[in-house]
């Protein structure tokens, strides 16, 4: 499998070409109840030496990749896919390797902020020109309850250390990525309340230069988490406005850039992109087809004949149709 794929439809970063340094099965520090992903199958609390490229390997598939793809149509390089990056020790050789390759392109990484207390970790980030961290909750229960840490020794205390510290190390921007949701079992939730109140003001403290508020539009891990009302997500929206400068928030449904095509240089093998593409993300016909720059009636050939053949999986989610690779 190449750890190259995409380029997807990003609401926040337009064409995002994604590389995935920790390869399936999904490794990850904690187990979201919102993960587009699913449960997490292998656990972690530190760097592993699992399903793991490296930077000579990472290297050589992007290659191979912008052989057919077309990098001028791609509006950004982001690691993110099956697990959480900054579990791969290689994570600073490899992006140094895609620096060489992609220029000026904006070079992002999706991380859950579990590693940041680490100084070495953090040192793999400087090559980033954004770091984007996961902060779902400002207060302990929250985050147990809605981030699911794989272990005691992972605490939203050293999530929120770990931001600050890297906010005065690195040239490139932080982000704070906020998931904002509820429950329809009333177990979690923080689009009202202490905890939404806790959650700006420990957004508040770690003074980023961004903060992205997001939805779970994609099918969730647990089939109780639920997207806020229009009225909740207006609501909790209003209060990081009272408290935050509106150029520093990107909001889900207002700033998005899902809309581009990608031009590709040769068309390949079809089923394989497609494939590769649903084990990193579900997607939606429309999806695939812009990321590929592939007809849709072309693309529901493709996809009836994965569901057919029990390779992939239809489920529905705010109303549209996401496909997933079936476990």
């Amino acid at each position: 499998m190449s750890t190259i794929y995409g380029p997807v439809p990003s609401w926040r970063f337009g064409r995002s070409l994604g590389i995935d340094i920790v390869l399936p099965p999904k490794t990850c520090t904690l187990d979201c109840i919102y993960c587009q992903l699913g449960s997490t199958s292998t656990k972690a609390v530190d760097e592993t030496k699992g399903n793991i490229p490296d930077e000579v390997r990472v290297k050589s598939d992007l290659e191979a990749y912008l052989e057919n793809v077309n990098l001028q149509t791609v509006d950004a390089v982001t690691f993110s896919g099956s697990g959480e990056p900054t579990l791969n020790p290689h994570l600073g050789e490899i992006a140094k390797e895609v620096r060489k390759l992609i220029g000026n392109k904006l070079l992002v990484i999706l991380t859950n902020a579990t590693q940041l207390h680490k100084e070495k970790v953090r040192k793999r980030l400087v090559e980033f020109d954004m770091v984007v961290a996961k902060l779902d909750a400002g207060d302990e229960e929250t985050f147990r309850r809605l981030n699911r840490p794989k272990s005691k020794s992972i605490t939203l205390k050293k999530v929120i250390n770990g931001i600050k510290k890297l906010k005065k190390e690195i040239d490139g921007q932080v982000a704070l990525e906020v998931m904002l949701l509820r429950t329809s079992n009333n177990y979690v939730s923080n689009v009202f309340g202490r905890s939404l109140k806790s959650l700006i003001k420990t957004a508040k403290s770690l003074n980023p230069d961004l903060i992205q508020l997001d939805i779970p539009y994609r099918p969730p891990s647990e089939s109780y988490v639920k997207t806020p009302s229009d009225s909740e997500f207006k609501y909790a929206v209003d209060q990081f406005l009272r408290e935050f400068n509106p150029e520093k928030l990107w909001v889900y449904g207002i700033h998005d850039m899902r809309d581009k095509k990608v031009k590709w240089k040769s068309g390949g093998d079809l089923e394989n992109r497609i494939l590769t593409l649903l084990k990193r993300r579900p997607c939606t016909e429309s999806d695939i087809s812009n990321t590929l720059d592939i007809k849709k009636e072309k693309i529901q050939i493709i996809l009836k004949s994965l569901v057919e053949n029990d390779k992939i999986q239809k489920q529905e989610s705010k109303d549209k149709i996401y496909y997933l690779v079936k476990e």
